[in-house]
């Protein structure tokens, strides 16, 4: 993965030098289109690495997919509301965020409780 990850950082350094003249969008637009390339192909590595189908790969990307899908219609419909940058990025944001995690904890739930778990043992042992 580390590898994979050396040309991944190169060409997200270069897509952002390229479109960071033409606005936050752009940059936004090209890390999504980058990432977008990329997941599919680290899926396969990582489904070959740990010899698993490529479907149960791809798979674990449908909810943060669906949950990132709901996000954006919810911030399209807020900046097509709130025109000011800076209320629009107040707004948003908080917004965006719980959107999308709240999508993601409906979507994939016990799987957050299994990262959590994993990421604080101590905690997960004491609320459990």
């Amino acid at each position: 993965m580390v590898a994979f990850s050396i040309p991944y950082v190169l060409t997200l350094a270069g897509l952002l030098v390229v479109v960071t003249s033409e606005g936050i969008l752009a940059v936004a637009l090209a890390t999504a289109a980058l990432q977008a390339t990329v997941a599919p192909l680290q899926a396969l590595i990582v489904s070959r690495q740990l010899s698993l189908p490529l479907l149960a790969s791809l798979r674990v990307l449908i909810p943060p997919l669906v949950a990132a899908g709901a996000m954006t219609a919810v911030l399209l419909a807020l900046n097509s509301v709130i025109s000011d940058p800076v209320p629009a990025l107040l707004v948003e944001i908080p917004i965006g965020a719980a959107v999308y995690l709240g999508a993601l904890w409906l979507l994939a739930g016990d799987e957050l409780r299994r990262l959590r778990g994993m990421a604080f043992p101590k905690a997960a042992a004491s609320s459990g």
